[in-house]
């Protein structure tokens, strides 16, 4: 495999359907379903057909996150009824994600950070939004699950090349340590890219909801964003304090944050080491087995 392909190369080969890692067809199906808003009847019989997506499904409805209660929800219908159309989708991504993450068996990445940092990523990022909603409301269109299913999905692309092009995956790992920065800065000194624009071509291929590829697609900048740039602010802080908090891919301390940024996601700094506990407290939970439960 090509160690120097070109940025055109590589995002022509992740916008190739045959290029990508197969994905579990239940969880496509489950987030076209919901994205439809098709009754209850059609996703349960889908949730039932894979075990894998019915065990996420209930440890998600059972979690810190959606627990009603502290018993644990111990059927389909009673855990759709308690993640709401939103919370499946959140589901349907993690279970995605945790796939493409498995495929990914030739190059070095590992599967458990990998998902640790995913998993903290998209449970700061809600914590971040909903408390921006909270302290200075701003009209949008977007709910917590939204943005933590997009914060799960923000290092798809990485994933993805891992499992596609494990030998670029492999480069830019060893740059990234050699010189002691993120995976993500060494792909932008490479390509001049964000390595978020290889997951908004492969959720184009795969054609999942578009709010997550207006999300993620604002990581680079979220200020300039015209859509939604709170959300998109969200992502990138919650991004920031996983690899401050050890929930990186490497025990690098990442760049610093752009002010404006951190002003658009509006978390009070004195806030920041109650927010983290919570955060870490609500990922740690969510990992059963290295798996992400929503």
């Amino acid at each position: 495999m090509n160690a120097f392909l070109t940025y055109d190369q590589l995002v022509a080969r992740l916008s190739c359907e045959s290029n990508l890692p197969q994905v579990p067809v239940a969880a496509m199906r489950l987030c076209q379903q919901v994205e439809q808003e098709l009754v209850s009847q059609d996703v349960l019989k889908t949730v039932s057909s894979d075990p894998a997506l019915t065990a996420n499904l209930l440890r998600s409805a059972s979690s810190p996150l959606y627990a009603l209660s502290n018993r644990p929800v111990q059927d389909v219908r009673s855990a759709l009824s308690t993640l709401g159309v939103r919370g499946v989708k959140s589901v349907a991504m993690s279970v995605l994600m945790q796939s493409v993450v498995l495929g990914a068996t030739k190059s070095t990445l590992d599967p458990k950070r990998f998902v640790q940092h995913s998993t903290f990523v998209g449970i700061m990022a809600k914590y971040v939004f909903l408390r921006r909603k909270q302290t200075r409301p701003f009209a949008t269109s977007l709910n917590g699950d939204d943005v933590f299913a997009a914060g799960v999905l923000h290092d798809l692309g990485k994933g993805l090349l891992a499992a596609a092009n494990p030998a670029v995956y492999d480069r830019i790992s060893n740059e990234a340590k050699v010189r002691r920065t993120t995976f993500d800065s060494a792909f932008i000194a490479n390509y001049n890219h964000n390595v978020t624009t290889l997951t908004t071509a492969a959720l184009a291929v795969w054609k999942l909801p578009t709010v997550f590829s207006t999300l993620i697609g604002g990581f680079g900048d979220p200020v300039a964003s015209p859509t939604d740039p709170v959300g998109s602010a969200s992502l990138v802080l919650a991004d920031h304090y996983a690899m401050g908090n050890g929930f990186g891919e490497g025990e690098y301390v990442p760049p610093d944050l752009n002010p404006e940024i951190v002003d658009l996601a509006g978390l009070d700094e004195a806030e920041l080491p109650s927010a983290v506990a919570q955060v870490v407290a609500h990922t740690q939970s969510c990992l059963v087995g290295g798996r992400a439960a929503a």
